[in-house]
């Protein structure tokens, strides 16, 4: 037995319920306060204990383990469910474990894989609630790998025989149902431990511990002077069947197969229970074992006579068997215990030659072959006939590696690979194992049509349907839908304004062609918006049977209506005229205005026309506005060039607000609208974009029918709007107001419109007058003197007045005349010509003027308008101050200002006298271009101006309009911006400090990850961690941080004495630690003392054992370590091992590469052969070469060996072992 000491611990939890028996593991991790402490402070709970395993970093896992954000805890990862097992597919079944997996062995139908122990157990389906049997008359009996439906009256016959079915080790108590306990084999003497050992029971099994190492080593001495024989006296061995209860009884070496429910051999050999001495080799044969002694060179094994069953070593003859290597004409040969002496022939004396012949006469009589030559090469003399016979290499079973098959030759043998192609030799189960070519890619099955299935010993190459037009077969073998339009696949024409719209299995073009104005198409092959013919397409609202007849007019049509005679009637109820420049509507009942440029009725001549309310005017064509550049030019890095429209400002592109920045960037009928990169100029309301020449002109609402004027008003135009303006007759008696729109009565009496006769007096009405009779006065008729002539002399005329005067006097009372009037004949008034009566009633200086009714003094002197008499002297003409009168006509909102002679109305500033004497207020902003500057917008007011400053100014007045100062922003509103702020002509800017970023708000800070955005930089050769502002680059353990801050440089730990602490081992530095490798020769071979990684052979080899010869010379191991995911050029292979051998004339070299183990933890894709290859530069040399990266951490373990033939015969060979350490960093 073994000295080492295994501690093995045992929870007792076996419990049975219901017949199962059950194992609880206890959670050491959740029960222990501290399970584990320092650096190796994570615990992990496996199956009857646990473990502590080191965290590597804050956010990083032990193998098997993965960190989840949500808890910011270890979790154990599944390496079953998600497919990242090396379980066989077929055989093994994959089981979690914390931190791990197993793979156990899958069972077959009717068994479960027991966790417990180790094996396939059956599974009892008659056991629980659930009956399989669906008919209610039988019942459910369990057999081995399945089950039985039996009647119910045959259930008796069964359940009295069923026993309790316990695992291996176990019992049930007391020959009951209930429960399982276990087997005390060493109460029960059912173990195997020898006399100088102690038998302890575990539960489940026993163990062997030696009783005392003094009394092993004595009674291994005692057993050394004995005979080479041995055989193991087993006991018969009693096991329990794990399947059913009952009893089996293997013979002595044999023991209970669970599988196959029968007894196999035990090999005590290799199971290492055997009882064979140092210098005995352990032979293993059906139902026991025997210690053979190992011979030393020059022995061979023997069987005694004396007893059969005892082996002893005796020496070989290699003078009979033609072994030596003696010189037949010079020398003979001497046989000696264990190997043999050549004695040379001499003839200098005869008492020296007798001597000889005398030996050899003996020899002769002891052996007749003594002086035979020695066979050839691979053969051997025959000790009873004489003759070199072949010698078997084969047969000694040492001559071939494990993965080659020995075949003997006449004289020699030779060795084949024992795998044919498609297979190769798996080092763990001994045996050839099928290549999956699919899986390793070593297949020539064409990538886009077929597909690899792999078989035993080969593959096939399985067509694989192509899928639909408009379909692509993915990575997944799956049929997906083809993208036309992002992978430009497409036949849709962009500049026939073609955009292309994928469908599953298509895509289809839509035309979207850009949008014009009412009135026009976009047409392709002018590329532009042409004009709808409304006529002609029939889209037009003309009612032919009125005679209305359709013209066509860019944008829209017109109907003209056929003008028929109108009668005297209809001439009587007809409307005004229109003015120039307007026509009457009849269906609109209105005056609409005449396009003159539409109609052809301008007088343009190579100028535009645009039609204007009542008229037109003629300009010249706009020239196409170019864009200006900005007043201050951006700075450009050499190396980083910004696109148009946009300006570098801190090495970052910003768009340029040339709305802003760009004086007149549009015109004055036109808003600035910024874009990102440029800007875009839409015409204001009221305007509308020309096709011809671009530029904004004017909408005719009058024209357009766009306006709301009601019945009875009339449209006119102006620059971007329209008024209404009545323009229907206010009737008799009534006159239209123009500034109030208002039908006002016309005073017809003040006016001296009216038609009363004398007697009648005129009273105005509303909207006309009325005449009233005078009230009659009778007035007699006046008696004349025929006798007295008519010329009278003043006392005559004077008395004739008189009696005129008293006839008046007498007849007053009957006629009543109004003042300035008389009586007169025929009873009427008469006016008084107070004139003519008196002459000087006047004065001097006036001239008397009849009024009727009265009179009025008038100057001699006779003034010009604006001028009348001098009242004091009556002599001058002095002026009239009309405003002081109040005889001016100046309106309300002017203000009147006297002249000589006359007077003016003055507007009041911001104004300027109309056509009809009016106030019209002035449009400074479209008369005087920008008078707010850049920074503003002009916009008219009432007599003024007011100047809108953009945002980012503030108006401060103290001009006209006002003037715009720029907004310190970052001064007014503090904490604007998160870090800093500066201020810009109308706006601001907000800064980031050094690592960080602006958000899309353009006022907060995001910190910018230089680990993960500039990770193809390589800023840190190690770990990357994002800081605020910055980064840090740090190293895992093993490493050191260099003297830029960038670099993780390994750790040479070896550098430290005594790191290892094995007198043997070598320590390795390895990138990230160190490994502590200890190198154990083979069987018969030691360390070279002068290379300490080189193990050479113990003993030279005879020529008579090829065996030897075949086995290599030195074993050399080489340890080298590499980074993980190491690049690996497309044309260029990493070099990783030379082997180099001496070249001799006429030999040869045969090297040979073998990929013998990968060792990974879960989760890391492991290295297979076809990692590697070999690359011969020269005949005597072969480098090892790495074709791909390989992931780490993870061990790889090669074999390159060196044969060496001289004249095609096998002279040599040598195996370097090489161990690749892959480390778990790219650095």
């Amino acid at each position: 037995m073994s000295s080492i000491k295994i501690e093995i611990i045992y929870y007792d939890f076996f419990t049975h319920e219901s017949n199962i028996l059950a194992l609880i593991n206890i959670d050491e991790c959740l029960i222990l306060s501290e399970p584990c402490s320092g650096r190796k402070n994570f615990c992990v709970n496996t199956q009857g204990s646990f473990s502590c395993l080191e965290m590597k970093g804050i956010k990083s896992c032990p193998a098997g383990f993965k960190f989840n954000k949500l808890s910011q805890q270890c979790e154990d990862v599944n390496e079953c469910a998600e497919g990242i097992h090396s379980c066989l597919e077929g055989t093994e079944e994959c089981r979690n474990i914390e931190g791990a997996y197993e793979c156990d062995v899958k069972c077959d139908k009717g068994f479960t894989y027991n966790v417990n122990l180790g094996t396939c157990t059956d599974v009892d389906e008659c056991f629980g609630s659930s009956n399989p049997c669906l008919n209610l008359n039988t019942t459910c009996k369990n057999i081995i790998g399945g089950y039985e439906c039996l009647p119910s009256n045959h259930s008796d016959l069964f359940l009295t025989d069923k026993l309790l079915t316990c695992p291996a080790g176990y019992k049930p108590i007391n020959n009951s149902k209930e429960a399982c306990i276990d087997v005390d084999e060493c109460k029960e003497q059912l173990h195997s431990c020898e006399e100088n050992e102690q038998c302890i029971n575990d539960i489940g099994s026993y163990r062997c511990e030696p009783l005392n190492h003094k009394d092993i080593n004595l009674d291994r001495k005692i057993k050394d002077t004995q005979a080479y024989s041995y055989r193991k006296e087993h006991k018969s061995v009693t096991s329990i069947s794990p399947v059913v209860n009952q009893a089996t009884t293997c013979k002595e070496g044999f023991v209970f197969d669970q599988q196959s429910l029968d007894c196999i051999d035990i090999d005590e050999c290799n199971n290492g229970l055997s009882n064979c001495g140092i210098s005995e080799q352990c032979i293993n044969f059906w139902g026991g074992y025997r210690c053979s002694p190992v011979c030393p060179p020059g022995f061979q094994l023997s069987n005694n006579s004396h007893s059969s069953n005892e082996e002893s070593c005796q020496d070989i003859n290699e003078c009979a068997l033609g072994l030596h290597s003696c010189n037949v004409l010079t020398e003979f040969c001497l046989n000696t215990n264990g190997s043999y002496t050549c004695e040379v022939f001499t003839t200098t004396s005869s008492t020296i030659i007798n001597r000889p012949l005398s030996i050899k006469k003996n020899h002769i009589m002891q052996n007749h072959y003594l002086f035979f030559e020695p066979c050839d090469l691979g053969y051997t003399r025959d000790i009873k006939n004489g003759e070199c016979i072949d010698i078997d290499e084969c047969a000694t079973g040492l001559v071939c590696r494990d993965y080659e098959q020995c075949y003997n030759i006449p004289g020699s043998f030779k060795c084949s690979p024992l795998c044919t192609t498609g297979w190769y030799f798996n080092t763990a189960i001994k045996g050839c194992q099928d290549v999956d070519e699919c899986l390793l890619g070593s297949h020539d099955c064409p990538q886009d049509t077929h597909k690899c299935i792999n078989t035993n010993g080969s593959f096939l190459c399985e067509l694989i349907p192509p899928c639909s037009n408009g379909y692509k077969r993915s990575f997944d073998d799956n049929c997906i839908d083809i993208d036309e339009c992002l992978e430009n696949l497409h036949t849709c024409r962009l500049e026939l304004h073609q955009y292309c719209v994928n469908k599953n299995g298509s895509f289809e073009c839509l035309t979207r062609l850009p949008s014009c104005s009412p009135g026009y198409e976009y047409d392709l092959a002018t590329k532009q918006c042409e004009d709808i013919d409304e006529c002609v397409l029939g889209q037009h609202k003309c009612d032919l049977r009125l005679s209305e007849k359709c013209f066509n007019l860019p944008g829209t049509y017109r109907s003209i209506l056929c003008e028929r005679p109108v009668s005297f009637e209809q001439r009587q109820h007809q409307k005004p005229a229109c003015p120039s420049g307007f026509r009457y509507h009849p269906r609109l009942r209105k005056c609409t205005d005449i396009d003159e440029c539409a109609e052809g009725l301008d007088s343009c001549e190579g100028e535009v026309c645009y039609n204007q309310p009542g008229g037109y005017s003629c300009a010249t064509p706009p020239k196409p506005k170019t864009r200006k550049p900005p007043t201050t030019p951006s700075p450009t890095l050499p190396n980083k060039k910004c696109a148009s429209g946009l300006k570098l400002v801190k090495n970052y592109c910003i768009d340029i607000n040339e709305c802003r920045e760009i004086d007149d960037a549009c015109s004055s009928n036109e808003d600035c609208i910024n874009t990102i990169g440029s800007y875009t100029c839409k015409c204001k309301i009221g305007f509308r974009r020309e096709n011809l020449t671009q530029a904004c002109v004017d909408i005719n609402e009058c024209q357009t029918r766009e306006d709301i004027c009601l019945q009875g008003q009339r449209c006119d135009n102006t620059i971007g709007s329209y008024t209404c303006t009545r323009y229907l007759s206010c009737g008799t008696g009534y006159t239209l107001n123009a500034a109030t729109g208002i039908c006002e009565d016309d005073d017809e009496c003040l006016l001296g419109l009216h038609d009363c006769r004398s007697g009648y007096q005129c009273r105005n009405t509303l909207g006309s007058f009325r005449c009233y009779r005078n009230p009659r006065i009778p007035v007699p008729q006046p008696r004349v003197d025929t006798t007295t002539p008519l010329t009278t002399t003043t006392s005559k005329s004077t008395s004739t007045f008189r009696s005129v005067t008293s006839t008046s006097l007498t007849t007053e009372k009957m006629y009543n005349c109004p003042r300035g009037f008389e009586p007169g004949s025929g009873g009427k008034c008469v006016d008084i010509d107070e004139c003519q009566e008196d002459s000087s009633i006047c004065g001097r200086t006036m001239r008397c003027m009849n009024t009727v009714g009265s009179y009025r003094c008038v100057s001699k002197v006779i003034c010009s308008n604006g001028f009348t008499l001098d009242p004091i002297s009556g002599q001058y003409c002095i002026d009239i101050d009309e405003c002081a009168n109040g005889t001016h006509e100046c309106t309300a909102d002017q203000t009147c200002e006297n002249r000589l002679g006359g007077y003016v109305c003055t507007c009041p500033p911001g104004h300027v006298a109309g056509p009809n004497k009016d106030c019209v207020d002035i449009d400074e902003c479209s008369l005087y271009g920008n008078v707010c500057g850049s920074n503003s917008r002009c916009e008219n007011t009432v007599g003024s101006f007011r100047c809108n400053c953009e945002s980012g100014f503030e108006n401060i007045g103290g001009s006209a309009g006002g003037s715009c100062q720029d907004i310190d922003e970052c001064q007014r509103t503090p904490n604007l911006c998160q870090h800093m702020c500066f201020n810009v002509w109308g706006s601001y800017r907000c800064a980031c400090k050094p690592g960080f970023r602006l958000n899309p708000d353009n006022r907060s800070c995001t910190d910018v990850d230089e680990c993960t955005e500039f990770k193809k930089n390589n800023l840190c050769i190690g770990i990357c961690e994002n800081t605020p502002g910055s980064y840090a680059c740090k190293c895992p353990d093993g490493y050191k941080l260099g003297f830029n801050g960038r670099t993780c440089e390994d750790i040479d730990e070896c550098q430290v004495e005594n790191v290892c602490r094995g007198a043997d081992e070598i320590c390795h530095n390895t990138r990230g630690g160190f490994r502590c490798n200890k190198i154990n020769c083979p069987t018969g071979y030691h360390r070279d003392h002068e290379r300490k990684n080189r193990c050479v052979k113990s003993w030279p080899c005879r020529i008579n054992d090829p065996a030897c010869l075949r086995q290599p010379s030195h074993y050399s191991y080489n340890f080298i370590t590499l980074v993980s995911m190491l690049p690996i050029a497309p044309n260029k292979p990493e070099e990783l091992f030379k082997m180099k051998g001496y070249h001799m004339p006429g030999s040869t070299m045969q090297f040979s590469m073998t990929f013998l183990e990968a060792r990974a933890p879960p989760g890391v894709q492991r290295a297979t052969e076809s990692c590697f290859a070999l690359k011969r530069p020269a005949p005597q040399q072969a480098v090892l070469i790495m074709t791909r990266s390989i992931q780490g951490p993870q061990e790889i373990e090669l074999d390159l060996s060196m044969e060496v033939y001289h004249n095609t015969f096998f002279a040599g060979s040598a195996v370097a072992k090489i161990l690749i350490f892959i480390s778990q960093y790219e650095f």
